[in-house]
């Protein structure tokens, strides 16, 4: 297994409870959440890269290939982020409600 190392890290705090909600959701603890995040990224980035550099690009129809498929793994991040944010959103929002009731 990997050493583990403790260091401070600054994000926006809206960021965070989107990260701790999703955590939440996931059965995880925050540190959890956010090293499979992290790990999942960095094994894309690792992957994509083996893929460009084994696999050379030889003409115009491959790179407009190789855009299209890192446009999708983009759409999909991206979407991930959205989805985030309404969880973060809609938490917020019952969280405010719940705390005018009170």
């Amino acid at each position: 297994m990997t050493e583990r190392v403790q260091f401070k890290l600054m994000i926006p705090s809206d960021l965070k409870e989107a990260l701790e909600s999703a955590a939440h959701e996931n059965r995880r603890s925050l540190s959890a959440e956010i090293i499979h995040r992290l790990s999942a990224t960095v094994e894309a980035d690792t992957a994509e890269k083996k893929e460009v550099a084994t696999a050379p690009l030889t003409n115009l129809d491959d790179a407009a290939e190789s855009l299209s498929s890192i446009n999708a793994k983009y759409e999909a991040l991206l979407s991930d982020a959205q989805a985030i944010h309404q969880a973060y959103t809609a938490t917020m929002k019952k969280l405010l409600k719940d705390d005018k009731k009170s």
